[in-house]
């Protein structure tokens, strides 16, 4: 009989996975190095100890590994690994492409592949900025992509792919901003970096938590929390099947199927920390309530204005579109206003249950004229600022989540969350300003 240690699923993953990649496949020379580098990784940790350097080097291979599942499978390898090991989620061989499917132009592909979000260590075409571009410390420039007129970057420390809103008359100095919400795994890659650091700690009571070294909270456990969930109240809040990130064997990591959904049930002091984080600052000596969060300006443009300064109504123009966003109507299949809200929606148990937020890459058509995804709808977003005539305890959120009505998800909504709380619907991404 097997031992089980934290490293059997991997391994149990691994074989798995492998029922895909025959010695046919054109990544099979790939995936091999792969595996191997992950078998030894793990034969070390067993042997000598399981330091910073070996789980470091592992996290590297982990994130290529996930990219390589989810490019020819349904699945990432995390998740793969999870099915093999849980009764909950039974094995599922992973889907094979349709054998009469003509081969894909490999621009394309590399296309697609950028409208995912990338891991990091993977290889990416880095050129040298134009002129016009300071590149920040911690940025790289890939140039031009997915067919806009914008200039791509991607940050180091995540491996997130960012966008650069250039100056624009009338309105504020230019700023990268994240294309995508920050995903379930990039965020526990940066919590367990800093839980090995001893930069934030685990609160056990009531429910696990994570508090940073002044004891404000940061996340909270997403499976503690929808086991708690109260089903007779509001039972359209008590989703069938929970998401987000959990803490679990010493490491927080995503629930299955959450890895690249945006990362939720974390405070506002949890998304200042990770844009910290990110861009290297958190040794700095920064004030109080630094961020690098967008400010409501900031956000609203990045949704709203084309490069020529016209303001759109909607990210992708002026007329809604109820299926370029996730939210109510998305999942009722009709239009869903604050007025019929409970009729159409809260109280169709088959529609609400299924309601949920949807990877931080899906829905591309209702892209910004920058190329920012889903900013309306999915989930919520935290901006830097306070809410308008609020105290600092009270944080702006923006943009409607995926059990919003049809007016919450516009630009000019935005409510109030209290910075402490997190909830299931509430994410964010990073902005980063740059001086000219």
């Amino acid at each position: 009989m097997q031992i089980m240690d934290e490293f059997t699923e991997y391994e149990k993953g691994l074989k798995l996975l492998n029922q895909y990649f025959d010695k046919e496949h054109p990544e099979i020379l790939n995936f091999k190095s792969l595996e191997s580098r992950l078998n030894e990784n793990i034969r070390s940790a067993r042997i000598n100890g399981d330091n910073q350097n070996n789980k470091s080097d592992r996290n590297r291979i982990l994130n290529q590994l996930n990219l390589l599942s989810l490019k020819f499978t349904q699945f990432s390898f995390n998740e793969l690994c999870r099915q093999a090991i849980s009764e909950e989620y039974p094995l599922k061989k992973p889907r094979k492409p349709d054998k009469e499917t003509p081969e894909a132009n490999p621009n394309e592909q590399n296309q697609q592949e950028y409208r995912t979000v990338i891991p990091i260590g993977v290889d990416l075409p880095i050129i040298e900025p134009p002129g016009h571009i300071i590149l920040p410390p911690g940025y790289l420039y890939l140039g031009r992509l997915d067919g806009l007129d914008v200039d791509h970057f991607y940050r180091e420390k995540d491996g997130h792919i960012v966008l650069y809103f250039p100056q624009i008359p009338g309105n504020t100095k230019p700023f990268l901003i994240d294309k995508y919400a920050i995903t379930a795994t990039q965020f526990c890659n940066c919590l367990n970096e800093l839980l090995d650091k001893d930069i934030i700690k685990i609160e056990k009571y009531p429910t696990f938590s994570c508090i940073d070294k002044q004891e404000r909270p940061i996340v909270f456990d997403a499976l503690e929390q929808w086991r708690r969930g109260n089903t007779t109240r509001q039972p359209w809040l008590h989703a069938a099947k929970p998401w987000g990130i959990s803490y679990q064997s010493g490491r927080w990591q995503p629930a299955p199927g959450s890895e690249l959904l945006p990362v939720t049930n974390i405070t506002w002091w949890g998304a200042r920390l990770y844009s910290l984080w990110c861009h290297d600052r958190l040794e700095a000596k920064t004030r109080e309530h630094t961020t690098y969060l967008p400010t409501v300006i900031q956000w609203q443009e990045a949704a709203q204005l084309e490069i020529s300064g016209r303001r759109r109504r909607y990210p992708w123009g002026d007329t809604w579109r109820c299926e370029w966003v996730n939210h109510a109507g998305y999942w009722a299949d009709r239009e869903v206003r604050e007025e019929n809200w409970v009729e159409n929606w809260a109280t169709r148990e088959n529609i609400y249950q299924n309601t949920r937020p949807l990877p931080v890459a899906n829905i591309n058509d209702g892209r910004s004229a920058i190329g920012c995804v889903q900013m309306l709808g999915n989930v919520w977003e935290w901006c830097s600022d306070n809410f308008t005539g609020e105290s600092s305890l009270d944080k702006t959120v923006i943009g409607g989540a995926c059990l919003s009505p049809q007016e919450y998800c516009s630009p000019g909504w935005k409510t109030k969350w209290r910075s402490g709380h997190g909830s299931e619907y509430i994410g964010f991404r990073c902005c980063f300003p740059l001086n000219k």
